[in-house]
């Protein structure tokens, strides 16, 4: 087996194989894409293992943006906690 760069082909066996765009089968598209973004921003305890992948993954680096966002979502959390146990307080 060998990469023929002139024909830009793998070699295998004397019969070649040209590249292919194939769609990733484990991705998200359209409607699934959406759920997932949903799910993703309803569960609380999403993020949590953020740090695993990046420690897991040495090439993964998450942007600031990402961590921002995940810790916004945190408070959010929290504050929404914070508030159903004032109620709760509040009506006993």
């Amino acid at each position: 087996m060998y990469y023929d760069e002139n024909k830009n082909a793998v070699i295998v066996d004397g019969r070649e194989y040209a590249p292919q765009l194939i769609d990733n089968a484990d991705a998200y598209h359209g409607l699934q894409r959406a759920g997932a973004y949903v799910f993703e921003l309803l569960n609380p305890y999403s993020g949590n293992s953020l740090y695993f992948l990046e420690i897991s993954e040495e090439k993964i680096r998450l942007s600031v943006i990402v961590l921002l966002l995940y810790g916004m979502k945190a408070c959010m959390w929290t504050m929404l906690c914070g508030l159903n146990t004032a109620k709760e307080k509040k009506t006993e």
